[in-house]
C-alpha cells in the first residue's frame, strides 16, 4: 500500500482508487529497465550445449536434405519408377529428422530453467551457469549471512584426512 509521499516502483499494480505519481527517474534508471537489460544480456550469451547444437544443425540439415533428394531421385529408378512412394518416404524423413526440434528443445530447456529460477527469486545472468549447475556435486556455505532463511542441518560429514571427530572439532572451534 502507498500513502502520499511513498516511493512507488515501476511495474507496480494499482488495485484501488486512482492515484497520482510523480516520476522521479528516467526509464533508463528504473528497476524494470535494468532487469530487461540483464535479460537481454542473458539471451546474447549462448551455453556450450546451444552452441554445439547450432553447429551440429549447420551440417545436419544439408545432409538430411541430400538424403531426402536422393530418395526422390534414385530410389524410384530402382523401384519400378514408383515416384509417389519415394516422395512420401522422403517427406516423412524430412519431417522426422527435422533439426528444428533439436534447436528448439535445447533453447526451451534453458529458457524454462531461467524462468523457473526467476519464479523463485533467482536471477541467472548467464544460461551457461545452468550447465555448470548440472555438474555440481558439493555446495559449501559459510555462516556470514549468505543463507538467511530455512532450517539447515548437517546430514553427512566425509573426512579424507582422518578427522573422524570433525563435527566435534567444528563445534569446539565455533
Amino acid at each position: 500500500s502507498v500513502h502520499p509521499g511513498s516511493y512507488v516502483m515501476s511495474g507496480s499494480i494499482n488495485s484501488g482508487a486512482p492515484i497520482y505519481i510523480k516520476v522521479s527517474a528516467e526509464y533508463n534508471e528504473s528497476s524494470i529497465s535494468k532487469i530487461l537489460k540483464v535479460n537481454e544480456q542473458i539471451n546474447k550469451i549462448q551455453p556450450k550445449a546451444e552452441i554445439f547444437i547450432n553447429k551440429f544443425v549447420k551440417y545436419y540439415t544439408p545432409i538430411v536434405t541430400v538424403i531426402a533428394a536422393a530418395l526422390i531421385i534414385i530410389m524410384p529408378l530402382l523401384d519400378h519408377m514408383n515416384f509417389i512412394k519415394w516422395i512420401h518416404r522422403a517427406l516423412v524423413l524430412l519431417f522426422v529428422a527435422s533439426p528444428h526440434i533439436l534447436t528448439l528443445s535445447v533453447s526451451l530447456a534453458f529458457s524454462a530453467g531461467t524462468d523457473c529460477a526467476s519464479k523463485h527469486g533467482i536471477l541467472i545472468k548467464n544460461k551457461g551457469n545452468i550447465e555448470k549447475l548440472s555438474r555440481l556435486e558439493t555446495v559449501v556455505f559459510d555462516k556470514t549471512g549468505t543463507l538467511t532463511d530455512g532450517v539447515f542441518k548437517i546430514n553427512n560429514i566425509h573426512s579424507e584426512d582422518g578427522f573422524n571427530n570433525l563435527l566435534e572439532y567444528a563445534a569446539h572451534a565455533e
